[in-house]
Parts: structure tokens; C-alpha cells; sequence
């Protein structure tokens, strides 16, 4: 049982409870006492601003997570921190921090990173797909099926119009041509072909070869041949001489790329012979039709 406490002036009981106790004075012991220098050392706290950003309701400290700065604080080792916001209230991070968008060094919501799909309820809900990569599945990388505008590796993609390493939808065109000439006409046709209506032809190689049709010990220039498409345009030129009795070898080129050639379009080999010396003329070019 608390004994009430006895001022020492009237030697009278004083009223506990009383805000106007007399004896209610600091370090005399009493509750009230106590009460009251607890509440003046809170006031002077926060008077003093050692606690900011606190709200003291019905006597008692609201608490006070976040430090709102216009700049973020720096801290040295060891020391005990609140999180800290700009003056917008966006919480800031660390940067490179995992989880949502960090910008200008605070978290951004987390609804949406340009280069994925999918993020649902404030939180990446899994990897489906990347802008330049398809299925991506279970929240890893299954396997790059087709990339938009390039080959393709496999057949089950829609995007890409040429498959490299497959046949699957392609039809090879591989067509060879002569002509013997004895005249000197411009653009005698060796070999032409027009490209299947509603496909396209990608031409991949072409070769010229020439001889005389009769043995000759005398060098002589033999001519021009010439690839054309379409017909009319040459695209590729080349000119050959007779080497007395040594064969000539036969000049091909070969397209790193395929040369895509739309449908209904013809591509063509024509000479131009130099002399009216009989002269067999070879060419051969193909490709793949789709």
C-alpha cells in the first residue's frame, strides 16, 4: 500500500491525484511527481526537435517510421537508421536494390518494367515474354523460338519469312542454261526464270562460264555476260577472254545473303559476244522458292 506523502512545511497529508499538489514536486518521489516530470521532459524533447516529425497524442509518441529529407542522408558505419522518403513521401533505396523500378535513388511502384510483360498485384509475376525473345516460360528462359524480322532457327515461329537450316516450306529452284552464239546481238538470254506467282525466290548463287565452240591457239576477248533482274536491269557484270588452249575456269558468286526476288519477277543471264566466232555459253543459278 502507497503511504501518502507528508509535506514537510504543514506536516499535513497531501492529496495524491491532485495536479495542484503541493508536495507534487520534482525529486520529492511522490506519483504525481514522477507523472509530471516525465510529461515536461517529452515536451522538452520535442520542443527541441530531438524527436521531428512525431505527433505526441493523448501522451503517448505516434510512431515515426520515415524521415522525410529533400536529400538523401549519409550514415557512418554501425549507426542505428529510420528509413528515409523525399518530400513526396517516395521511399528511397539503394540503388540496384532488387524488387520494383529504383529511379533518381527511391522505389518507384512496381506495376510495370518496359522490357517485360506481365506484372501483376504490384509484383513481377513471372518472365512470359520479352520484347525481341519469345517464350519465356515458368519464370526462366525456355528457349529462343523466333526473332521478329531474322531467321529462324526452328519451324514453329510465325515471324521471320526465311528458315535457315530447314526445308519446310521451301522449294528449291536449281537451274542451269547454254546458248550458242554467232552473232554479236546485245542480251542474247542464256537462261531466264520467272518466280512462282505468290512466292518469293531467294537466289543464292550464280555461274558464268564461256569457250569457243571450236579449239582456238589465238587469244581473243570472247565477250560480256551479264545477270539481270528484273529483266532489263543488270545487277551483276563480268567480262571473258579465250586463253589460247587452257581452260576457263567458271566464275561464280555466291550471296552471303540470299537475294529475295518477289513473285512474277524474272531473273535472266544474257551475253553480249564480242566477235561472231561461234561461242558456247553456260549459266547456272537457284535458290529456294517460298
Amino acid at each position: 500500500m502507497i503511504e501518502p506523502s507528508v509535506s514537510a512545511s504543514a506536516g499535513t497529508p497531501a492529496a495524491i491525484g491532485v495536479a495542484s499538489d503541493a508536495a507534487a514536486i520534482a525529486g520529492d518521489g511522490s506519483i504525481i511527481a514522477l507523472l509530471k516530470a516525465h510529461r515536461t521532459s517529452l515536451a522538452t524533447i520535442a520542443a527541441a526537435a530531438i524527436i521531428t516529425g512525431g505527433v505526441i497524442t493523448a501522451g503517448r509518441l505516434d510512431t515515426a517510421p520515415a524521415k522525410a529529407t529533400a536529400v538523401a542522408p549519409t550514415y557512418t558505419e554501425g549507426t542505428s537508421v529510420a528509413l528515409s522518403t523525399d518530400l513526396a513521401g517516395a521511399l528511397r533505396t539503394a540503388g540496384g536494390g532488387g524488387g520494383g523500378n529504383p529511379s533518381a535513388g527511391r522505389l518507384d511502384s512496381l506495376r510495370r518494367i518496359d522490357s517485360l510483360r506481365y506484372v501483376a498485384a504490384g509484383r513481377l509475376d513471372s518472365l512470359r515474354r520479352l520484347d525481341t525473345l519469345r517464350f519465356v516460360a515458368a519464370g526462366k528462359l525456355d528457349t529462343v523460338r523466333a526473332i521478329a524480322d531474322r531467321a529462324s532457327l526452328t519451324t514453329g515461329g510465325t515471324i521471320g519469312a526465311v528458315q535457315l537450316g530447314s526445308s519446310t516450306g521451301k522449294t528449291n529452284r536449281l537451274l542451269t542454261g547454254s546458248i550458242t552464239t554467232t552473232a554479236v546481238t546485245a542480251d542474247q538470254v542464256i537462261l531466264t526464270r520467272t518466280v512462282t506467282g505468290g512466292t518469293t525466290f531467294y537466289l543464292e548463287y550464280v555461274c558464268f562460264n564461256v569457250r569457243l565452240t571450236a579449239l582456238s591457239a589465238t587469244a581473243s576477248i570472247l565477250g560480256a555476260a551479264s545477270l539481270e533482274t528484273p529483266s532489263g536491269t543488270k545487277v551483276y557484270t563480268d567480262t571473258y577472254v579465250n586463253p589460247t588452249t587452257s581452260h576457263i575456269e567458271p566464275n561464280c558468286v555466291y550471296f552471303g545473303e540470299p537475294i529475295a526476288v518477289a513473285a512474277s519477277v524474272v531473273v535472266r543471264c544474257v551475253t553480249t559476244p564480242a566477235a561472231t566466232t561461234s561461242m558456247l555459253w553456260f549459266c547456272n543459278f537457284g535458290g529456294y522458292e517460298r
